[in-house]
């Protein structure tokens, strides 16, 4: 059975039975509608995968686990991942991993490219918040609570970008959301 077809209650009652998971968090952020016709035409699609990766770390679930060494949490991974043939693919995309911090963090900033939208400072601004999440070569030997703070801040100022990139929308921008009496 593949990731695609493993249900998450059996993931999350497989890795809640492994003795170095201490939790397991699935958590659902609601990311707004984009429109993409703020981006020219040739970066329109580049930008609607990039939101949706963005979209996707918001939404992928947090694995906590009691490691204080990291190449015990490699050994682990590597036992996992032959224990549970879907173990590989699904702890890849958790966002504990500092890859996934950077990947989020990358997804963020090719957002700023072709994106035309009269706010353009206010979106490089966000951008340039994210870019202030990345980590170095320390984070690996973080508290899980200093991890946990690091990623829920990138989730939140993700969020926030997305709900910026969602309400600059084409039909609202320069047009007052009140009717005149």
């Amino acid at each position: 059975m593949g990731l695609k077809t493993l249900s998450m209650e059996d993931i999350t009652r497989t890795l809640l039975q492994e003795p170095h998971v201490t939790r397991f968090i699935r958590e659902e952020w609601e990311s707004p509608e984009i429109d993409f016709s703020m981006w020219f035409v040739s970066d329109r699609e580049v930008a609607r995968k990039y939101a949706g990766k963005l979209t996707d770390y918001l939404n992928f679930p947090y694995v906590e686990d009691d490691f204080k060494d990291h190449q015990a949490r490699r050994d682990w991974r590597k036992q996992m991942a032959i224990k549970h043939h879907w173990f590989h693919d699904f702890y890849s995309k958790n966002p504990f991993r500092n890859n996934r911090i950077n990947v989020a963090i990358e997804s963020a900033k090719v957002l700023r490219f072709g994106y035309y939208g009269t706010n353009n400072y206010d979106l490089q601004s966000l951008i340039v918040g994210i870019e202030g999440f990345r980590t170095d070569g320390t984070y690996h030997n973080l508290a899980q609570n200093d991890k946990r703070e690091i990623v829920y801040g990138l989730k939140a100022n993700i969020l926030i970008l997305l709900t910026f990139l969602g309400e600059q929308s084409p039909q609202l921008v320069g047009k007052s959301a009140y009717k005149a009496v």
